[in-house]
């Protein structure tokens, strides 16, 4: 379905292969067997991503007397398909991240 919504506004053969293959990260970060970094909370992954694309198509289909490019059009979808993505950065992994982050104030707890 969520392709149908993105091909009804989307020609450009380039930005549709481009979103497809963030699409296919996604899923393969937020695949129901990969970890979970962030524990106990709600899944932001790929039926998510699914519920948010229905609603910029509904905003889309609304107008708002504004005509958006094609180029506009993919970013809304690729934001969708990567905004939750930072949740399940794994800091234990990848501990320069913990550092950097640590370094612009955050305040982290590595459960193992």
């Amino acid at each position: 379905m969520e392709t149908e919504i993105i091909t009804e506004y989307i020609s450009d053969r380039r930005l549709l292969d481009s979103l497809s293959y963030i699409r296919g990260a996604m899923e393969e970060i937020w695949a129901s067997d990969a970890p979970r970094i962030v524990q106990d909370y709600t899944d932001h992954g790929v039926k998510h991503s699914e519920r948010l694309a229905r609603f910029v198509d509904k905003l889309l289909q609304a107008k708002l007397d504004k005509d958006f490019s094609e180029q506009e059009i993919y970013l809304l979808f690729a934001g969708i398909y990567l905004h939750d993505i930072g949740m399940q950065c794994d800091i234990v992994k990848f501990p320069q991240i913990k550092t950097k982050a640590e370094a612009l104030g955050a305040e982290l707890t590595v459960i193992i």
